[in-house]
């Protein structure tokens, strides 16, 4: 089995509509979001091929989270889905073409903080920790598949946004930007196309 490690972390900017029912000691909500998403230059270390730099295209995410605010405290969980584009895997200048992804599936608990404003537009802050599956999947031409494969890793997140409250019963909106980080080391079973010659820099 070889291993691949990795040092994921990623950025997204969600935009979030709920829908609120109140009773006498809390708030519900349940709500849909959709938004940008972003993963920074890295580096990837895959056996017999060493240290090797990756990049990615801007991607989306999608999700859903429910929970209850009791005063200015929010509890939730939320599930979200994140797809990201390989842009360029290897040295830079390579002529290789490439076609691959990252993308995952998340479950997270969330915690936040709401601060009050006197008005219906309110920051908030929380903190989240969870469970994310995370898939990767490279082919380049002249090399075959270079790997395809998934596992499980503990995340943690920040999360700070803006919410405004349409009605004070029935709906609001809000606007999110979340740092979420993984696990930094993985174990991947990875599947080499290409074991009849040395290995060799994919560029």
């Amino acid at each position: 089995m070889s291993k691949r490690i990795l040092s994921i972390a990623g950025a997204l900017l969600a935009f979030a509509v709920e829908l609120r029912i109140s009773d006498a000691c809390a708030q519900y909500y349940i709500g849909a979001q959709g938004g940008w998403t972003g993963l920074p230059y890295q580096t990837d270390t895959i056996e017999g091929l060493g240290a090797v730099p990756v990049e990615f295209d801007a991607g989306y995410n999608i999700g859903v989270r429910g929970g209850y605010q009791l005063g200015p405290w929010r509890f939730e969980e939320e599930f979200s889905y994140r797809d990201n584009d390989t842009a360029k895997f290897g040295a830079s200048g390579g002529t290789n073409e490439i076609n691959g992804d990252r993308h995952t599936r998340s479950t997270m608990t969330n915690v936040l903080y709401d601060l009050a404003t006197g008005s219906p537009i309110t920051p908030h802050i929380g903190v989240g920790i969870g469970a994310m599956e995370v898939f990767d999947s490279l082919r380049v031409s002249g090399s075959g598949q270079i790997f395809d494969n998934s596992n499980w890793q503990f995340g943690y997140q920040a999360i700070a946004g803006l919410r405004y409250v349409v009605t004070p019963i029935w709906l609001s909106i809000s606007t999110t930007g979340i740092w979420r980080q993984l696990s930094r080391h993985s174990a991947f079973p990875i599947r080499r196309f290409t074991t009849d010659q040395a290995p060799t820099q994919i560029t």
